[in-house]
């Protein structure tokens, strides 16, 4: 019994560097398969200053809820401006410092 477990093992780790070889030869032949994902929304907004909420949560590939909660936790409430009792908005430079500065919190 012992002996047929280790028979499977050595299978599955074959199996394994069999799976490795074949992403190596692809990472080799077709790099941009794993090329960095940018979100297709970036270029709408790179040129500009103030995003509105839903705007800066796509972005930073979030929901509309959660873009909102950011907001009223406090999390984005340091960097939102209130341009009206109804209208807020995220400078594109204070949203892009706050991400660099939770990846930094990770690194």
């Amino acid at each position: 019994m012992g002996c047929e477990n280790c028979k499977q093992a050595l299978e599955l780790v074959e199996e394994c560097q069999q799976k490795l070889r074949e992403v190596a030869k692809v990472l080799k032949t077709e790099p941009e398969k794993f090329a960095v994902y940018e979100p297709p929304c970036t270029d709408l907004y790179k040129d500009r200053l103030l995003l509105k909420i839903t705007e800066a949560g796509a972005l930073c590939g979030m929901s509309r809820s959660t873009a909102y909660q950011m907001l009223y936790n406090g999390e984005w409430g340091k960097i939102a401006i209130r341009l009206s009792e109804c209208s807020i908005r995220i400078p594109m430079k204070s949203l892009m410092d706050w991400i660099e500065q939770k990846s930094s919190d990770y690194s």
